[in-house]
């Protein structure tokens, strides 16, 4: 990354800290024990995933957990204090099996009364409702797994297992306090990048206050200042901003935009913000910026860092496009982050393209066998077969379908291009047409495409726009247009012209092979990508 731009997103952290936005804080984090690093709330996927349900004798009562190595941490039992069968149990205590640890009974309203026996263990250090929990009543966080992924030395004689292990033995160990296993059907959160179930684990990291942020960008979108272009893409925007928790910028990587802060002892949570150190005996932060940090300043801080007329020039921009998937993690960051550095969002308007899936809908996959190389298929059919056949019919925020003999039809689709400027081009003297009766008529419909597909692009509908031009162009202008031209009924100069804004019109779609023929009809204009749209 230019030095000009890592300055500039040091200086965002800088501003953001002066403003109370930052704060270090110990807090419970998504955290990938095979990457070594924490991910925020929405680096984390979810998978279905059948496991087991345990139900465990506390004495008292009885709790039922995904998770008995856990257990090992447990500072409470929590029931909803309007589950009948245990109110009177509220502020009793009971005692953890294997580790004889005396924890209190608590009732709060986040138990589910339907989920097992309605009575849930309360693991502050490794559930991210169990350290809501432990927040609102003061209890103990006890960290019986590592960042590494085995048990910690708290985890008493299971210390060094792997988390697995850890359970097999826990339930083994559990003798007849192991009252019910039954298989059990719940989303598990997974690390984006290797697919490893994610720990949650309390660690000091650097968090920004989302909240006064998230506000503005929903000021944005309730004003119109910002448009999502995609079926239901708004909604789950604004669900994203309405549900959004403080967001963790720390990554235990080495690679990234190394974190400004410097110490005189990194256990204790005071800190000082510096470019360069501020003096003997400090040292630097080790952890890098969430790259979508600096990315979510992309639009402010690639125009401000090149040609300083360019950010009055082009900011805001007005079309943002890129794919749906990660419309929280880009989208939102650059939503967030330049509006609070320039006070405007960054985009009119953003288009939200889909997955490209196989001919039969599916997703395309290795284990599938249904993957397309898309540079096979430039080098047989030519990049703007394949480019048209990705645009054509596509909706925002839509999957399309797309294989080769999509691809292969636009091939032919562009010999098609190519005849009929042949046909144009070849003309001998003696077939010239030099006025046709239906060249009004002719001209007529030529305005008509051409302000259809004019519309369809301003309203941002490229896939209409694509199966326009390419049904008018072989139904209409090869079809009618060129018979009626042979039939003497419209002259070649009007079919040339109509030729010749046709090939304007398909451009945006086609773009080689448009150009390669204007170069040899209509070379006198110029570049036909910078010839004026046709009106």
């Amino acid at each position: 990354m230019d030095p000009e731009i890592i300055e500039e997103v040091v200086k965002t952290f800088g501003r953001l800290h002066e403003d109370g936005l930052i704060y270090r804080a110990e807090k419970l984090v998504n955290y990938c024990t095979r990457c070594g690093t924490a991910y925020s709330e929405l680096e984390v996927e979810h998978e279905e995933r059948e496991d087991k349900l345990y139900t465990i004798d506390y004495g008292l009562l009885k709790v039922a957990t995904t998770r008995p190595e856990t257990m090992l941490g447990d500072t409470a039992v929590a029931v909803n204090p309007k589950d009948k069968r245990y109110k009177n149990l509220i502020g009793k205590s009971v005692v953890v099996p294997l580790i004889n640890r005396e924890i209190p009974i608590v009732g709060d309203e986040m138990v589910d009364m339907e989920f097992g026996t309605g009575a849930v263990k309360i693991t502050p250090a490794h559930d991210p409702n169990d350290w809501e929990v432990g927040v609102k009543h003061k209890l103990e966080v006890i960290t019986v797994i590592g960042t590494n992924g085995k048990m910690t030395d708290k985890a008493g004689e299971y210390a060094g297992l792997s988390v697995s292990a850890a359970r097999e033995k826990v339930i083994d160990d559990l003798g007849n306090k192991l009252v019910e296993v039954k298989p059990y059907v719940h989303s598990v959160g997974v690390c984006y990048r290797c697919h490893r179930v994610i720990e949650p684990l309390p660690i000091k990291q650097f968090f920004i206050k989302v909240k006064p942020l998230a506000d503005k960008a929903l000021a944005a979108l309730n004003s119109k200042e910002t448009v999502i272009l995609g079926a239901g893409r708004d909604k789950i925007l604004r669900h994203w901003l309405l549900n959004l928790r403080d967001w963790n910028i720390s990554r235990q990587i080495v690679w990234g935009i190394r974190i400004p802060v410097w110490y005189t002892d990194e256990k204790k949570l005071d800190y000082v913000v510096s470019e360069t150190s501020p003096g003997e005996g400090y040292i630097q932060e080790t952890d890098t910026f969430d790259t979508w940090f600096s990315s979510g300043q992309w639009p402010v801080v690639t125009l401000k860092t090149n040609k300083p007329e360019d950010f009055e020039a082009y900011y805001p921009t007005n079309i943002m496009e890129t794919a749906y998937d990660i419309l929280p993690f880009w989208v939102m960051r650059m939503m967030l982050l330049s509006i609070y550095l320039t006070g405007k969002s960054p985009f009119k308007y953003v288009y939200l393209h889909g997955l490209v899936r196989d001919e039969q809908g599916r997703k395309m996959s290795k284990s599938i066998g249904n993957a397309i190389n898309p540079l096979e298929l430039c080098t047989k059919y030519g990049t703007d077969s394949l480019r048209m056949a990705l645009v054509m019919s596509t909706t925002a925020g839509q999957d399309s379908n797309t294989g080769e003999n999509k691809v292969r039809g636009m091939r032919n689709f562009g010999n098609k291009i190519w005849n009929a400027g042949r046909f144009i081009a070849e003309k001998q003297a003696e077939d010239m047409v030099m006025t046709g009766e239906k060249d009004g008529e002719f001209t007529k419909k030529l305005s008509e495409v051409t302000n259809e597909v004019t519309k369809l692009l301003d309203q941002m509908k490229v896939g209409l726009a694509s199966e326009t031009v390419y049904n008018e162009f072989w139904h209409w202008f090869c079809d009618e247009g060129i018979e009626m031209n042979k039939q003497k009924k419209v002259s070649d100069a009007m079919l040339k012209e109509g030729y010749k804004k046709m090939l304007a019109l398909l451009h945006p779609f086609v773009p080689f092979v448009t150009e390669a023929i204007w170069q040899e009809m209509f070379v006198d204009e110029g570049l036909l990508i910078s010839y004026s749209w046709p009106k």
